[in-house]
């Protein structure tokens, strides 16, 4: 314990000491931390240590720049109203717990909005993001060497701590990777891109469909909207020759992946899928009363209190649906506001942005990036700060 808390204070002092820049490097923290789960698992208290240093330092953020909680009301009103529902849940701890990581996750929009102020800054963002891809290569390719993590599929791939929406921060790199390449020099470039490539090889031997459609789906999206496509196809081009070069080194291994979860893809039905359940299930407990409709049952606080426990400590995974479970008609309202709030103000100042071609595709990338947070919360993860 005594450690945990020397842990904790060292952290939060570290944080703290970078002031506002440290926004610009919590992908690399955060990353680092899943790094050091895939070698001590669960029991070690990292995730602890990680989510009460990132919550104090959101705070300290606050109370710097008070209008954070402003920039976006609805979100805060939403923040404010799953609080006030954690007393009524059946444990408070783990509603405190999960309530600190979606309370975190969310307050990174207003301070981003605030403490990146130029070129300048999203530039160190963006060398964080590449740092957190070359972290996640590193530890993939010594996971699986030493077999670091759980194997969930039995094809014989580990990859240390990265597993289910720990995955997702590596592939969100891959689909900012446009706008992140622009502002490098040629060398870098190359090893942007390269990262990119082993990072897409392991997110596809990681057989997680999510992990694998946010990149394909953001390339989609950005292929679209963007102006750039000639640009965009070469580089693509360039990405899949690179892929098939490499076949060869993980060829074995994706087989053997993709044999472990054959039943999954030869029975695609949504029958057959445990969400499609999940959400006829939340909305028929949710509707047998008036209180539940509005307020919900239990705040982020889903395993063993849905379905009569008869789908043990599952807990829900569809974002909405656990939203829904927890704080009603309310909470998911106030949860769809906040991010119209977030459109609305986009579609209302686009049009102060500079006219030069990587600030359109900034543009760009924000309407992608928020498309793909409300298809993915489809898939869950609303709770966890990776």
């Amino acid at each position: 314990i005594l450690i945990k808390i020397i842990a904790i204070g060292v952290s939060i002092y570290g944080v703290l000491k970078l002031n506002n820049r440290a926004l610009l490097f919590l992908p690399v923290y955060v990353i680092l931390f899943d790094v050091i789960y895939g070698f001590y698992q669960t029991g070690s208290g990292l995730g602890t240590i990680r989510n009460l240093t990132l919550f104090i330092y959101i705070i300290s953020l606050i109370l710097f720049k008070k209008n954070m909680l402003f920039h976006n009301k609805w979100l805060t009103i939403f923040l404010l109203y799953t609080l006030l529902l954690i007393p009524l849940s059946s444990d408070i701890e783990n509603s405190t717990i999960n309530y600190i990581c979606v309370f975190v996750s969310f307050m990174c929009l207003p301070a981003g909005f605030y403490f990146i102020r130029n070129v300048k800054d999203l530039h160190i963002i963006n060398i964080s993001m590449i740092i957190l891809a070359v972290i996640f290569v590193i530890n993939s390719l010594l996971s699986s060497v030493f077999g670091l993590g759980i194997d969930y599929y039995g094809g014989g791939i580990k990859l240390g701590g990265f597993v289910a929406s720990k995955l997702f921060s590596p592939a969100l790199y891959i689909v900012l990777l446009p706008v992140i390449v622009p502002l490098l020099g040629k060398r870098m470039r190359i090893l942007a891109l390269l990262i990119a490539v082993l990072g897409f090889i392991f997110l596809l031997l990681s057989m997680r469909r999510t992990s694998v459609f946010i990149p394909v789906f953001g390339y989609m999206l950005y292929f679209l909207f963007s102006k750039r496509k000639v640009q965009f196809i070469a580089i693509s081009a360039i990405f899949i020759v690179m892929m098939l070069v490499l076949f060869p080194f993980y060829q074995k291994v994706l087989e053997m992946q993709f044999q472990a979860r054959q039943e999954t893809f030869d029975n695609p039905s949504l029958e057959n899928e445990y969400r499609y359940k999940e959400t006829l299930i939340i909305y028929k407990e949710v509707f047998s009363s008036a209180k539940s409709i509005l307020i919900g049952k239990e705040i982020f606080n889903s395993s063993g209190n849905y379905y009569h426990g008869l789908w043990g400590e599952r807990p829900i995974h569809i974002d909405y649906n656990l939203i829904l479970h927890g704080a009603g008609m309310i909470g998911l309202i106030l949860y769809f506001l906040a991010f119209y709030d977030i459109i609305a103000k986009f579609f209302r100042y686009q049009h102060a942005v500079p006219a030069e071609d990587y600030f359109q595709e900034l543009k760009n990338m924000f309407k992608i990036l928020v498309m793909l947070c409300l298809i993915v919360s489809l898939n869950g993860g609303i709770t966890q700060i990776s």
